[in-house]
């Protein structure tokens, strides 16, 4: 029987020892499972960038993996933690609206509030990843449901990816998230604006950022325009991103979660 999969999610970074911990709490109760980094570099708090990341990832992996997603800026107050069971896969985190998104996308199935009361935290109420997530989602891997209690998917907190806002002349978008290359990666997916962008590529547009505006040019990939220049395109994410060849936007704008860009197309 194949080995499940836990996909790990958070804003934790990597400078800390709160991974290493949280990946020894889930194979303390299960050392079979095979745990896969989605990402621990989230914006520190940024819920919606979290849920993003979340959304672009989860699909990828195969059914019945369980994915822990931890950005929980309530964590230790009456915000509860919850299990999702959608049609292929298990979520467990905090009840923020950081997995709705996915789970939502993947049809959510039943809904469970974590029994916390059943686990014991260590040095206080700040680290449910380790003390709570962790343990619940590896009992998960061995069909151990004892901790969970169903309730009312309606009940759940909702977070909804942000649309873009059609202008007259452009786009009014938010960054959802920017990747380690500096790219700012828009809430404009290809699935829904591909022929109205597609029918622009090798033109430019002016991008409009906290009052700053950079002359971008639509192209198909970073080596169609010149280094240092400001491009827009479709990235592996299937959103719109704004980058500089061989730089940085990020850098060049201050770009960063959150912020609104206004594209003007005409």
């Amino acid at each position: 029987m194949r080995a499940r999969i836990v996909g790990l999610l958070t804003d934790y970074g990597l400078t800390d020892t709160y991974v290493g911990e949280l990946k020894v709490a889930i194979l303390s109760v299960n050392p079979s499972l095979i745990i896969v980094d989605i990402t621990h570099s989230v914006t520190p708090y940024s819920v919606l960038e979290g849920a993003f990341l979340l959304y672009l990832s989860y699909r990828h992996f195969p059914k019945e993996s369980i994915f822990v997603a931890v950005v929980d800026p309530g964590v230790g107050t009456a915000r509860r933690g919850i299990v999702l069971r959608t049609s292929r896969y298990w979520f467990v985190g905090p009840d923020n609206g950081l997995m709705y998104p996915a789970a939502s996308e993947d049809k959510i199935l039943s809904a469970y509030v974590i029994d916390a009361s059943r686990f014991k935290t260590i040095g206080g109420e700040t680290f449910h990843g380790r003390d709570l997530f962790a343990p619940v989602a590896a009992m998960i891997s061995n069909d151990d449901l004892s901790p969970l209690i169903e309730t009312d998917p309606k009940s759940l907190a909702r977070l909804e990816v942000p649309r873009p806002i059609i202008l007259e002349n452009g786009m009014e978008a938010t960054i959802l998230h920017v990747d380690g290359f500096g790219n700012a990666v828009l809430n404009i997916s290809r699935r829904e604006f591909g022929e109205k962008i597609d029918g622009l590529i090798g033109e430019k547009v002016r991008v409009r950022i906290d009052g700053r505006v950079y002359s971008a040019r639509i192209v198909e990939a970073y080596g169609q325009e010149s280094e240092g220049k400001v491009v827009a395109l479709w990235g592996g994410t299937g959103f719109l991103e704004l980058a500089v060849v061989k730089g940085s936007f990020a850098k060049k704008s201050r770009a960063s979660p959150g912020k609104t860009v206004f594209i003007e197309l005409s």
